[in-house]
């Protein structure tokens, strides 16, 4: 902002009221700080032209000058945007800042060298670049209640951080929680018509084969509000894709809590390992991963993409180029004619411009799946459980030493090292938190894989099951596509019409040339360390196609 525009800004009044927790929101914080406010401003013949206000933002860590209304009145302050000779009121210097001194002291010089006169009303202390540089006794003054509300609040959070997690270790306290679930009306009685709820969310997904997107839309079209707060139009509260997945990816469902805290930005972070049967849990572990399974066949393969009412390509995002590796598209050429194309050969930017018929296709390719004789079971879990266990066995390690350090700092409050000793503790066990949050993920990923000889029993049964009268194609169809997503590592088409396939066990890979037979096959198998690679010649007769698809059998 040019000197000229900012000689034009008039000088102006701000006060700025601040709480921290709900608790001082119910009270009488925000009223007695205004009341103050007001008072000094008429006692001193201002009027105020601004109120900023900081509702639930801690000033310990600076959440209120990082992403507070704080921050943005900074912000405006730096831009020139608020003339020298202007006035911020507030209470006490700890409105402001409760951080370590040199921050606190960093926010309040900043103001100050802006020409800012700042006014505290609970002392009627004023204090300007003039004043301070004719008397810097007053600057010592601040910066000594500085150092007390830091001090005051360093002891508040540590002895906060000591008796929850005593009371968590104590198994005859009360279980604590600033926010329960919401199926949940203690951390240990269910509401049943919720439950029943989450219930018929996890069928859709694992049995009919919806995704979240779907459930939804069906809970709102039976007229069944979810459970946020009533709209400020009274209509009732909608459910929506994101609000079915929370519910259906969160371990809450099986009884675990993981606690947080906030971060050095004042958003959530991980504060401590997760802790298992703390709420009351409303869905078995078997039936979690087999949603979770669901939920990730649905993110991966196969998922997005026009489906209509019948599921009509069982393929999409699992099909791709073989040349360009665009995805391959189910398409129309007139009359009945149904092919699958690269969607850049359609565009006329990829040389693949065949298209392969897709009902014959999909026949084929359901018929060699059901044939392949698969070798491998259940993937071995046992390194993501010793990673898992590992990292669970160094926080709790970890949780042991900052116990000590926070017993220490009570003794001798104040102590730099201390803190910094403690600093650098809660930042390695946010790393180990979050290390132990994706070797569950991983470890559940593992578990939540069906065998492949369960995804074939399952593609045979629902193919059974197509033909019964008043099928639900689109479900059938929609769990076929996740059992085929379960097999195949990869598809895809190349400009000679041939489908290359890419089957798997974990155990094998097993590779398919199909056009109007099976014109090449090979099976590497990995066992104990070794592999063995079996090559098939070319089949060049119907005859010799059933002969080797019996084999596979065999």
């Amino acid at each position: 902002m040019s000197s000229n525009l900012k000689s034009r800004i008039p000088a102006s009044v701000h006060a700025y009221v601040r709480f921290s927790t709900d608790r001082q929101k119910d009270g009488d914080s925000i009223a007695r700080q205004r009341a103050s406010a007001q008072a000094e401003a008429d006692k001193r013949g201002l009027k105020i032209t601004e109120w900023i206000s900081d509702e639930g933002k801690s000033a310990f860590k600076g959440a209120n000058r990082k992403v507070g209304n704080l921050s943005k009145w900074l912000a405006r302050l730096d831009d020139g945007e608020i003339a020298p000779g202007s006035i911020l009121i507030l209470e006490s210097i700890d409105r402001l800042s409760r951080e370590a001194v040199m921050d606190a002291l960093d926010t309040y010089t900043r103001i100050i060298n802006a020409g800012v006169t700042v006014i505290t009303t609970m002392d009627g202390q004023e204090c300007n670049r003039a004043n301070l540089n004719a008397q810097w006794t007053g600057l010592i003054i601040t910066l000594s209640k500085m150092a007390v509300a830091n001090e005051e609040s360093e002891k508040k959070s540590v002895r906060s951080k000591s008796v929850w997690k005593a009371r968590r270790a104590d198994p005859s306290a009360k279980r604590m929680v600033a926010f329960l679930p919401q199926w949940l009306e203690t951390v240990d009685r269910p509401r049943p018509d919720r439950v029943a709820l989450i219930h018929r969310m996890a069928h859709e997904v694992v049995e009919l084969g919806y995704g979240t997107g779907k459930v939804a839309r069906r809970l709102n079209q039976d007229g069944i509000p979810s459970w946020g707060a009533p709209r400020r139009d009274g209509r009732l509260p909608s459910w929506h894709n994101n609000s079915v997945l929370n519910i259906l990816r969160g371990r809450s469902v099986l009884g675990e809590h993981q606690p947080m805290m906030d971060g050095p930005d004042g958003k959530p972070v991980v504060a401590g390992p997760v802790e298992p049967d703390y709420f009351h849990p409303v869905m078995e572990p078997a039936v979690w991963h087999q949603v979770q399974a669901a939920l990730d066949k649905r993110s991966f393969k196969g998922s997005r993409g026009r489906k209509g009412n019948d599921y009509a390509n069982l393929f999409s995002k699992l099909g791709r180029c073989h040349h360009c590796g665009s995805a391959c598209h189910r398409s129309s050429a007139g009359g009945q004619n149904v092919y699958l194309r690269c969607s850049a050969g359609v565009r006329g930017v990829c040389t693949n411009t065949k298209g392969v018929r897709y009902f014959e296709f999909e026949a084929k390719f359901l018929d060699l799946v059901l044939a392949t004789k698969f070798h491998g079971g259940r993937v071995d879990d046992s390194q993501a459980v010793a990673r898992l266990a590992e990292a669970e066995h160094a926080r709790a390690a970890l949780a042991v030493r900052m116990d000590s350090i926070a017993e220490q700092m009570i003794e001798r409050a104040g102590s730099p090292t201390l803190g910094r000793l403690l600093d650098k503790a809660e930042a390695d066990a946010r790393d180990l938190d979050q290390e132990i949050i994706d070797a569950r993920k991983g470890l559940d990923a593992i578990r939540s894989t069906p065998a492949q000889n369960e995804s074939q029993a399952a593609l045979a049964a629902e193919l059974a099951k197509l033909n019964e009268p008043g099928a639900d194609r689109f479900a059938i169809r929609s769990r076929l596509a996740r059992a085929i997503a379960d097999v195949t590592q990869s598809l895809t088409f190349d400009q000679g019409g041939v489908a290359h396939i890419v089957l798997e066990d974990g155990v094998s890979t097993y590779e398919f040339d199909v056009k109007d037979g099976i014109t090449h096959r090979s099976e590497t198998l990995t066992k104990s360390g070794a592999m063995t690679k079996v090559e098939v010649r070319e089949v060049t007769s119907l005859d010799e196609a059933r002969a080797l698809k019996a084999a596979l059998a065999a």
